[in-house]
């Protein structure tokens, strides 16, 4: 994964972790706050070897981390968790309360029992079955089987009806050819 890539999951994670943190909505989720962490630790721990190595001659330039942080509001801010979940789970959501509920759609859990909760006002979902849990990032990336949060917020991009980023390259400076004899 690029430093950017790892940027922009540990941004995630860490805006993640804040929110389950920060809402009483989602007491329920110490399952999901206890990943959280556990994810965030680990991302933490990376970033901070290839920061060891940056000072290496050939290690690449470090990204713009709010550009990353703010491509992932835009996104979340036209994709809404309980839209993705309803246009991508091929059963109807049942509503109970302020929360919405169905059998889990992610590969890897057979049940046949509504364990599957969406709270809209949060804009987190958790399994009970399967114990897993997070924001409309975490969904795709369960549902889809994708690694990496860049290619999750590539396929989320998409699913929000929002162009590609312009990608710049970095300026080279001019330089003079070589003659080689």
């Amino acid at each position: 994964m690029t430093s950017a890539g790892l940027l922009a999951e540990v941004e995630h994670w860490r805006l993640l972790f804040a929110e389950i943190d920060n809402d009483p909505a989602t007491a329920f989720a110490a399952e999901s706050r206890a990943y959280c962490k556990t994810r965030l630790q680990s991302l933490n721990n990376e970033v901070a070897r290839r920061k060891r190595l940056s000072h290496h001659p050939v290690a690449p330039p470090w990204p713009n981390v709010a550009s990353l942080e703010a491509e992932r509001t835009a996104v979340k801010d036209r994709l809404p968790l309980l839209g993705a979940v309803q246009d991508h789970v091929p059963w109807p959501l049942v509503k109970r309360g302020s929360s919405w509920w169905c059998v889990c759609p992610l590969p890897g859990h057979d049940e046949e029992t509504p364990s599957f909760h969406v709270d809209p006002l949060s804009h987190v979902w958790h399994c009970f079955g399967c114990q897993r849990g997070g924001d409309v990032f975490e969904f795709i990336r369960h549902l889809l089987s994708v690694d990496g949060f860049p290619n999750v917020m590539q396929i989320a991009r998409v699913w929000a009806g929002m162009p590609e980023p312009v990608k710049t390259r970095p300026s080279v400076p001019n330089r003079v050819p070589v003659r080689l004899q």
